[in-house]
C-alpha cells in the first residue's frame, strides 16, 4: 500500500505542466506518425500517477494511473523491466500525459526511457507510433541514474466504475 498524494497544489500544477511539456518536446523531437494534438483537443489525457522503482543496474518499474479527481480507483497500471546506470529505489507520485485515453480492455507494449535522481523522476514511454505519454513526480528515494526498457501499460476493470463517478 502506498502513501496519499501530498503534494500542494502549487507542486501538482508544475508536475502537470513539466510532464505535459516533456511529451511535447518528445513529440516535436520526433518524426510523428502518431496525430499531434494539442493540450486542448481530445486525446491528450492527464493522469496522477504512483510509480514504484528499484534498481541496480536492472530495473523494475510499476506505475499506477489515477483519474485527478478520484486517487482511490486505479484506471491502468505500467509494468516494466529494463537497464542502464540506475542504483537505488524511489516512491514517488506525480503527473503523467497520455496522447490517448485508458479504455477497458485496451494494452500497449511500450518501451522507456528515464532520468531519476534522488527525488524526482521523469519517464517518457512511446509505441511504433512514436511518443504515448510523459511522466514527471518526486518523493522519497535513493540513488538515480539513467536507464530504459519495455513493458505493458493495461487498462484495468476498475475504468468503469471511476467514470461514472467523475459523471
Amino acid at each position: 500500500m502506498h502513501p496519499t498524494d501530498t503534494r500542494s497544489s502549487p507542486l501538482l500544477e508544475a508536475h502537470a505542466v513539466l510532464a505535459r511539456e516533456i511529451l511535447e518536446s518528445e513529440r516535436l523531437r520526433q518524426t510523428m506518425r502518431r496525430p499531434a494534438f494539442s493540450a486542448t483537443q481530445q486525446g491528450l489525457t492527464p493522469y496522477t500517477a504512483w510509480v514504484d522503482l528499484h534498481g541496480f543496474l536492472e530495473v523494475d518499474l510499476s506505475v499506477e494511473l489515477y483519474a485527478p479527481q478520484h486517487p482511490d480507483s486505479i484506471l491502468g497500471q505500467f509494468s516494466g523491466a529494463g537497464g542502464g546506470t540506475m542504483i537505488g529505489d524511489a516512491q514517488l507520485w506525480g503527473s503523467c500525459w497520455l496522447y490517448e485515453a485508458l479504455k477497458q480492455g485496451k494494452s500497449w507494449r511500450l518501451s522507456f526511457a528515464a532520468h531519476c535522481i534522488p527525488g524526482m523522476l521523469s519517464i517518457v514511454w512511446w509505441d511504433e507510433e512514436g511518443p504515448l505519454a510523459s511522466f514527471v513526480g518526486a518523493g522519497p528515494g535513493t540513488g538515480g541514474g539513467l536507464f530504459g526498457g519495455q513493458g505493458k501499460l493495461e487498462s484495468l476493470d476498475s475504468l468503469d466504475g471511476a467514470l461514472a463517478c467523475a459523471a
